[in-house]
């Protein structure tokens, strides 16, 4: 049996709420693949200071083999304005070439990039029926909250979840408003979405497949 601690390191504390599920949820379906035993034993939040993507990824990758004994980093960065292949060749890129420089008893090696497109909440838009069942407006129409577009094409997904719960609410009595606020959302909706919801989006095709190349380096998968 091979067990893994899987680190991850996000952008903010909500994305945290989101990503760990998901995360989790991604892994083990990948394990499952592979013809060795793997067990995912925890995914560990890497909390490091803001600043410098390389350094700032360099001591998130000591800390968490340090404190935490992962095996695999997982870091959100998103995209906002870039396409996937921009964020790879100018942030992932530099910290490979830099992190290959370090010596492995201090730091873990294995990075896998999570790259929303936009930023996390995209993802969180995957599966509107999901969403409107956990803002109490499943009886709605995609059209009617400003969920009709496929989720990477919005500018501000954060402001299009948060437009949707405010369209949810009008017209209902206090008493029957039972209103949710975004901040709510991300860890029921994380733990709650399916992968083949999520794979609808390009972006999370690219971390599964991030996921397969570290494992087939690993041996892990063939």
């Amino acid at each position: 049996m091979i067990q893994l601690v899987i680190g991850l390191n996000t952008e903010g504390t909500t994305d945290v709420r989101f990503l760990t599920d998901v995360i989790r949820k991604t892994f083990d379906a990948i394990a499952f693949e592979c013809p060795k035993d793997i067990e995912i034993l925890d995914i560990q939040a890497i909390q490091v200071n803001k600043g410098d993507f390389v350094p700032m990824i360099l001591e998130a990758s000591r800390k968490g083999l340090e404190e935490f004994g992962i095996s695999i980093l997982c870091v959100h960065k998103d995209a906002d304005d870039k396409k996937i292949n921009d964020v790879m060749t100018y942030s992932f890129s530099p910290l490979w070439k830099t992190l290959n420089k370090q010596d492995e008893a201090f730091y873990c090696k294995e990075i896998i990039p999570v790259i929303p497109v936009r930023m996390v909440e995209a993802w969180m838009l995957a599966d509107t029926q999901l969403l409107k069942a956990f803002i109490n407006a499943s009886t709605m129409q995609d059209k009617e909250l400003g969920l009709e577009k496929k989720p990477e094409n919005y500018a501000d997904p954060k402001a299009v979840i948060e437009n949707a719960i405010r369209k949810a609410s009008a017209g209902k009595s206090k008493r029957r408003r039972n209103i949710i606020s975004i901040a709510e959302l991300y860890e029921q909706i994380g733990k709650s979405i399916q992968l083949e919801a999520l794979r609808k989006l390009p972006s999370f095709c690219h971390f599964e497949r991030q996921i397969r190349e570290v494992f087939r380096k690993l041996n892990y998968l063939h």
